[in-house]
């Protein structure tokens, strides 16, 4: 397959991805509006507050210069990928710390909610790397099928 068949495959796994993930969000926050309090779905909204700032966070760049990185040897690799665990780990031990804080802050118990999302940093941290390998071969369409179907 050459390059241009490839790029064009690639854009079209991409939107597709974008625009099933927008209208899947959209389906979901309309659900969740018509059957939850409003105090639990403020409660969600603090929630979401601390999922994408972890997720943002947790990267460090990192996908970012595997992509752009020319040859990455298996030492490069390894480091990388412990330091995406490490980051994940730590991010999620500190928002173990705060949660008792952020209940009190919002006087609302939050803390239980919060642990389980620390828990999703740690797991999340796993993924990184082979995803960010798979986007560098510019093999959309695997990256792509994963986000849509889990």
């Amino acid at each position: 397959m050459n390059i241009l068949q490839t790029v064009k495959e690639s854009l079209q796994w991409t939107s597709l991805s974008s625009i099933f993930s927008v209208l899947i969000s959209a389906l979901r926050l309309g659900i969740l509006a018509h059957y939850l309090s409003s105090e639990v779905f403020g409660l969600l909204a603090i929630l979401d507050v601390f999922i994408r700032l972890g997720q943002s966070i947790s990267d460090w760049g990192m996908s970012a210069a595997v992509i752009q990185h020319a040859q990455l040897n298996r030492t490069q690799l390894s480091t990388i990928w412990w330091t995406n665990i490490a980051t994940g780990f730590t991010l999620g031990f500190l928002l173990y710390v705060i949660a008792p804080y952020v209940s009190n802050y919002y006087t609302v118990n939050l803390t239980e909610y919060i642990l389980g999302i620390s828990a999703l940093f740690f797991i999340q941290s796993f993924g990184l790397l082979p995803v960010s390998l798979l986007r560098k071969n510019l093999l959309y369409k695997e990256v792509e099928q994963w986000q849509i179907f889990f």
